[in-house]
């Protein structure tokens, strides 16, 4: 087994698109993370989005509630009726999993001269790489990972929206941390994965691959 770094962060998102919870552990079911997603603020009628959920695409802020009440409220301001549903599973974007290694995120704040906070990427696991490690997304995509008990098949890198060049404090866009994920990252940062075998997995946690 080649020991492709170890877990440094683990993260949930109860609600997709607002804040997200911290864990030192997570049980790993085979649809995610348990509790990972499990709601969406759904847009209403009148909307280009509506029966969609609502994203941080359509409001800058939204990454900054925890509550679910407070970024309903954010988006009555601005005119749009959204509602609290958990009705249909998860609320992913594509894959159960999703990965962003620090080096990563090293290089984005390199390339930039800004500090990049990898919850901008809002992963489930942050990854410490392993010494030397100059592992990319694409030589990942279709390999078998472990996370101690967890085993995953990479589906994918991770294709970028705007929502990684938003401040995660202030909301401001920082259009030249878009620029450098497209033009050097070729606008992939992370890896989505599925689950192959659930189990437990906790921070400090070898991510191996065979």
């Amino acid at each position: 087994m080649v020991e492709i770094g170890r877990i440094a962060a683990i993260w949930r998102f109860p609600t997709k698109s607002l804040r997200g919870q911290s864990l030192q552990s997570a049980d790993v079911d085979i649809d995610g993370v348990r509790g990972d997603r499990v709601g969406a603020l759904i847009v209403g009628g009148g909307h280009a989005r509506a029966n969609k959920p609502y994203r941080g695409k359509e409001e800058h802020l939204l990454h900054t509630f925890e509550r679910t009440d407070a970024a309903i409220a954010c988006a009555r301001e601005h005119g749009i009726e959204v509602a609290l549903e958990r009705e249909r599973g998860r609320y992913f974007d594509d894959a159960p999993i999703s990965i962003v290694l620090d080096t990563w995120v090293d290089a984005i704040e390199r390339g930039t001269g800004r500090t990049i906070d990898p919850l901008r990427f809002r992963p489930n696991f942050l990854i410490a790489a392993a010494p030397g490690s100059a592992v990319r997304e694409r030589d990942l995509t279709g390999c078998e990972l472990e996370l101690g008990s967890v085993r995953l098949r990479v589906r994918h890198p991770i294709e970028r929206c705007v929502v990684p060049s938003l401040d995660l404090e202030t909301g401001e866009g920082q259009s030249d941390v878009l620029r450098y994920i497209v033009n050097t990252c070729n606008n992939e940062v992370g890896i989505y994965c599925d689950v192959l075998t659930p189990g437990q997995t906790k921070i400090g946690t070898p991510l191996t691959k065979p």
